[in-house]
Parts: structure tokens; sequence; C-alpha cells
């Protein structure tokens, strides 16, 4: 606990990421003293996130986080050698690419076009943001006549259940990103259901000029806008009736710079 709040070389976002990888560890090594920390038990710590089916990409990252921080007290003299430098891992996986094809993504998007996600499935299909730079949008970064976006902040979650708005942690992440007019024209519409939500809604709404936000005006919740997406996926068919493979909502990225190369 002590290593990872003083961890403030990393961004917010991958600080918040390190926490939830240490909880694993905490949970099946907290009990122990640091310095009574020997490989054999981080070996068995293992083998059992690979009982408890965690991804061997998972098991990687959290022995990698563990071993950053034990390496930290080596050099801060608690310990004398870092117990986890030779724990065997599981092999790494690949994970096959999965993109949806052009007309995938027109079935979909036509599918979910009066759905209030819609406009952000179009976004996210036609632009290649990150989904968390698409929930920090505001319509302030948005040029309705230039049909462009700016990209200057993402949304981070702190690992315990609440999320807020930061800057980019990379001066490349911040760039202005072009537009089709399909998707202008969408956003232009959505905001004007918005307006008229944000005038029911009164007080109770918070006004922070997010372009995509919950019924209070808050930031959305990660988790459920990925429900939404397997949600859509599931209901959307191709004109031949063929279903659309299951992807993440993360490649949608993908899938537009596929989409962009297909072209």
């Amino acid at each position: 606990d002590r290593w990872l709040k003083g961890k403030i070389d990393v961004s917010p976002n991958t600080r918040a990421s390190y926490g939830n990888m240490l909880k694993h560890a905490k949970a099946h090594l907290g009990h122990r003293r640091v310095t009574e920390l020997e490989t054999l038990a981080v070996q068995q710590f293992v083998a059992s996130m690979i009982e408890a089916d965690l991804s061997p990409r998972t098991v990687r990252y959290v022995v990698r986080v563990l071993r950053g921080a034990l390496e930290d007290a080596v050099q801060d003299g608690l310990l004398a050698r870092n117990p986890v430098k030779r724990v065997r891992l599981p092999q790494q996986v690949k994970r096959a690419p999965s993109v949806l094809s052009i007309p995938q993504m027109n079935a979909l998007l036509e599918k979910t076009k009066d759905q209030p996600a819609g406009p952000l499935w179009r976004l996210l299909l036609t632009t290649a943001l990150r989904p968390q730079e698409a929930f920090a949008l505001k319509w302030t970064d948005i040029d309705f006549d230039r049909c462009s976006i700016s990209i200057v902040r993402t949304l981070v979650s702190d690992g315990k259940g609440k999320v807020f708005l930061s800057n980019t942690a990379k001066a490349d992440s911040q760039r202005s990103v072009n537009v089709a007019s399909s998707t202008i024209a969408a956003l232009k519409a959505h905001k004007k259901a918005q307006t008229a939500e944000i005038l029911e809604a009164g007080p109770s709404y918070e006004r922070l000029g997010l372009v995509f936000t919950n019924q209070y005006g808050r930031p959305l919740d990660i988790s459920r806008v990925r429900r939404w997406w397997k949600a859509a996926l599931a209901a959307t068919k191709t004109p031949d009736g063929k279903k659309l493979p299951t992807t993440r909502l993360y490649d949608t990225r993908h899938s537009h710079l596929t989409a962009l190369l297909a072209s």
C-alpha cells in the first residue's frame, strides 16, 4: 500500500491499474511479512491465479507489478533480494484480433441508430477514439463547422468504483480527429435530445458538459457500457442473416483502422 501511494511517477490511470492488480497479491500474500516472502510462496500464488481462471496476460501483469514493488523494497533496504525474480510464469497466449467488417459495422449502426447508445457506437467506429476518450468528450471539444474533435482528456478509474476526468497522459494522445459528416449529424441530434433531458431533469442533472452521460449528467460507467456493447452485438445481424462476432468495446478502434486499410 505504501509503495502504491508513493508511485507518483505514473499517471493516475496506471496507478489505479497497479492497485487492481495488487488486490490479487494482497488477498493471497497480504498476511505475510515482506521480509518472510519466499519465491515458493509467490509461485504458489501464481498457481492459485491460474486455478482461478485468470488469463495468462493478467497473471503476468500481476506478477510484473508485484516484482516492481518488491524491487523498490530491495532498493529501499527492506529486502535483501527480490523473491519474484525467479518465479515461473504461464506462457502468454496471443489473442487473435477480432474486428467488425464494414458490412457488419453498417448493420450495427443501422440497428442502433435510434437507441441512446447509437451515437456513441457511431463515434467509436468512425473515428478510432479509445472508449475512455469518448467517455471524457465535452461538447466544447467538438467543432461542428470543421467536422473535427479535439482529444485532450480521458476517463480514469481509481480502482475503487469511482471515475474522474484526467488530461491525457501522453502528449501524442492529444490530437485533433476528423469526423465524418454522418457522425457529426448524429452528434447534433444527440445534443438536441440531451438538452431536452437536461431541462426535464432540472437541478438533479450535473452540468459537466459531457457528450455522453448517465441520467444524472455524470460520466458513464465503463462496465455498463461494455454490457450495452455486447447486447448490441448480440441483437444485430447482417442483411444475409449472419450474427456479428463477439468483439471487445476497445475493438471498435481496431475495426475502424481495419476498415480504413480495406478501403
